[in-house]
């Protein structure tokens, strides 16, 4: 079978997950992604707790690279990189714009030496406006800055962090889609691109309801009160043995009368306020007490199989170990396997397949610097040149420069 991407030599420039894990699913989808490590090594191997610099969950967002570690502080691994660009169809970055101009790695320095380049610029604030410079991660710029956390309790109340790279994640898939549409507009017109995206600007489209709602009313979006929703069909409930499940009725008339069988209480049919999702609105308290009095009596397995008999929209609010274990991760082969030093470690797979296309993880990732005398090889450079390179680098470990 052929990979989509077969063909397509993507360099990247970048640290930590929200640029890298981009790479990753261009890896997957069967790119040549070489990843350019400073001295030591990509941080992020260095940020788990543990010795293993292939741990599973940098293994997760940079396997099927090849891993080139060069100084570009320095005018000679600068150089190296460059060359290695010149040679690309895609460059990903997640340097800040005045370290790209100070570096040269900026896109018109790129561009003049390879007119047909993808540049994907990946970073905190995006590359204009005052916070255009400023560092941040997924935590700060897509989960704090984009209004999403400070929306999900009351403002008299600690807002909640977000788990793991979500918004890193979530970034990851935007890139992959400009990406691809910055290539096929190099197939239209011949000329190289340049894409910008930012954490602060995905989670401003993640969050584009509220936003639009501030910005059009002028007023801050109303919480949820899970004991006075709009919509109880619509909330989270709690089970006999104390987990919870979720009702996702988002047509609820549409489903009201086999919500009220599914749950035993056909003569809630028969209350007049109920009978239309204003009504229900209005009496909302009411009526989700109700809710809460039936699921309490039983347990979530045995209401879930209630709930799918009567073909009612629903999900369990599932522990991540569960999630893990689930049958339907299984059937989509969402969890792969592979070979790390004989150690075997799992990786999630792209949220997508192609049918008669190869979409699947490609291997483990490299080591730190793993194909350095492989990749320049290709470019021409020399043992001597080869070892100078190396000796800069190494020289400069103690002192990692975080891109």
């Amino acid at each position: 079978m052929t990979a989509p991407l077969d063909g397509i030599r993507v360099v990247e420039l970048a640290n930590f997950v929200a640029a890298p894990s981009g790479g990753a699913l261009m890896a997957d989808l069967g790119a040549e992604v070489i990843k350019i490590e400073p001295p030591g090594g990509d941080p992020w191997r260095a940020r788990m707790a543990t010795t293993n610099p292939m741990w599973f969950i940098f293994n997760h967002d940079n396997r099927g690279k090849r891993s080139v570690m060069l100084d570009i502080t320095r005018p000679d691994g600068a150089e190296a990189a460059r060359r290695l660009i010149d040679r690309a169809d895609v460059f990903l970055t997640n340097l800040l714009p005045h370290r790209r101009t100070r570096l040269g790695f900026d896109p018109e320095t790129l561009h003049a030496r390879n007119p047909r380049l993808i540049y994907v610029g990946v970073t905190g604030y995006g590359p204009a406006g005052p916070d255009a410079n400023r560092p941040g991660f997924d935590y700060s710029a897509f989960w704090a800055a984009s209004g999403i956390m400070g929306k999900l309790v009351p403002e008299d109340q600690p807002p909640p962090l977000s788990r793991p790279a979500l918004g890193d994640h979530i970034t990851g898939l935007t890139n992959l889609t400009a990406t691809l549409a910055a290539l096929r507009l190099r197939d239209l017109t011949g000329a190289g691109q340049t894409v910008e995206l930012s954490l602060f600007s995905v989670g401003a489209w993640v969050n584009g309801q509220d936003i639009l709602t501030a910005a059009y009313t002028g007023t801050e979006p109303s919480l949820h009160d899970r004991a006075r929703p709009a919509n109880p069909l619509w909330n989270t409930y709690r089970c006999a043995d104390g987990r919870w499940l979720m009702l996702t009725m988002l047509q609820p008339d549409l489903y009201w009368e086999r919500f009220c069988v599914a749950l035993g209480h056909d003569e809630w049919l028969t209350v007049e306020e109920w009978q239309s999702t204003p009504g229900r609105a209005a009496d909302s308290a009411r009526l989700t007490a109700a809710i809460d009095a039936v699921f309490i009596t039983d347990t979530r397995a045995s209401w879930g199989d209630r709930l799918d008999e009567y073909g009612v929209i629903w999900a369990p609010v599932a522990t991540t170990r569960e999630t893990a274990t689930r049958e339907q991760i299984a059937a989509q082969q969402l969890i792969r396997w592979l070979d790390v030093a004989g150690t075997r470690m799992p990786v999630v797979a792209s949220p997508f397949a192609i049918r008669g296309a190869e979409t699947g993880p490609r291997g483990r990732a490299p080591w730190p610097g793993e194909h350095t005398e492989e990749v320049l090889r290709e470019l021409g450079y020399t043992t001597d040149e080869i070892a100078v390179l190396r000796a800069q680098a190494e020289a400069r470990t103690a002192e990692t420069p975080n891109f």
